[in-house]
């Protein structure tokens, strides 16, 4: 399956529940044996948490948005697309839910694999670039990152 639909609908969704219900829509028709596909649905529950009003509607969304990325990584532990999407909603969630336990996690198992992902070199620069203004890298792992992003665009080039 192309996952390229879906990525930019996830993009735009973050700021726009009308593109969070449409990347459900979409999600609905994916399969939902893939894992990739399994995080994006958890990416959807996010989002209906973001735009829930209902304080517990909220709370059950970022829930069920853990089972989700849970499953996904299980089934796919080195997957930095799976950990990144994961990365960036424990990252926007509120410490007070307790719900970040594997930010560290996640950022150590991305930078481990980010030059050898079978993903595209387009979305390995972005998730490279999040990372970075994410404040949650150490200097080494931050310049490790700027001197693969040029890599990165240059294979992207070719």
């Amino acid at each position: 399956m192309n996952l390229n639909p879906i990525r930019r609908l996830y993009a735009e969704a973050a700021n726009s529940q009308s593109k969070a219900d449409e990347l459900a829509k979409l999600l609905a028709q994916a399969d939902s044996k893939n894992p990739t596909i399994i995080a994006y649905k958890g990416i959807v529950e996010a989002y209906k948490a973001k735009y829930a009003l209902n304080p517990l509607s909220k709370l059950s969304h970022i829930q069920e948005a853990n089972k989700y990325f849970k499953q996904a990584v299980e089934a796919e532990p080195d997957n930095i697309e799976i950990r990144f999407l994961r990365f960036t909603i424990q990252l926007n969630t509120p410490a007070v839910l307790g719900l970040d336990k594997e930010l560290n996690e996640d950022r150590k198992v991305i930078l481990a694999n980010i030059q050898y992902s079978g993903i595209e070199n387009i979305m390995k620069k972005a998730i490279a670039e999040y990372l970075i203004k994410s404040g949650k890298c150490s200097e080494t792992e931050k310049q490790f990152l700027q001197d693969l992003i040029p890599q990165l665009a240059e294979s992207h080039e070719k």
